[in-house]
C-alpha cells in the first residue's frame, strides 16, 4: 500500500499496484482500495499486469465508479493468468471469477 499511496502524494491521480496473488493495492482521490483476488492456480502471468491496466481503462472510459474501476482491472488481471502465454483473458474466465474479486477501502 506504502508505494501507492506515495505515487498518489506524487500527483498521480489514480494508482494500482499489483501485488501478484495477493491482489493489489490503489489510490484514487486519496482514498485507498485493498484489490482482494480469488486464490487460482496460474497458467502464465504473462501479461496480467497489461491486462490489469486494461480493465481499468475500459471501466474508466465507460464513467464506472472508481471502485468498479478497480474491481474491472482485477478481473482483467486475474482472468489473464488463468490462460497460457500471451493469449488474453477470456468472457468466461473473467465470468467465473468476478463475484470473487473483491474492493475494500481502507
Amino acid at each position: 500500500m506504502g508505494a501507492a499511496v506515495k505515487l498518489g502524494k506524487a500527483g498521480i491521480e489514480n494508482v494500482i499496484v499489483s501485488m501478484g496473488k495477493d491482489g493489489a493495492a490503489a489510490v484514487a482521490s486519496n482514498t485507498k482500495y485493498r484489490l482482494e483476488v480469488p486464490d487460482i492456480v496460474p497458467l502464465s502471468t504473462v501479461g496480467a499486469g497489461d491486462s490489469m491496466i486494461a480493465g481499468f481503462v475500459g471501466a474508466y472510459a465507460q464513467g464506472f465508479c472508481m471502485e468498479e474501476c478497480f474491481k474491472s482491472a482485477a478481473v482483467y488481471g486475474t482472468s489473464a493468468c488463468l490462460t497460457q502465454g500471451t493469449d488474453p483473458p477470456t468472457a468466461a474466465n473473467m465470468e467465473s471469477i468476478k463475484d470473487l474479486v473483491r474492493v475494500v477501502r481502507v
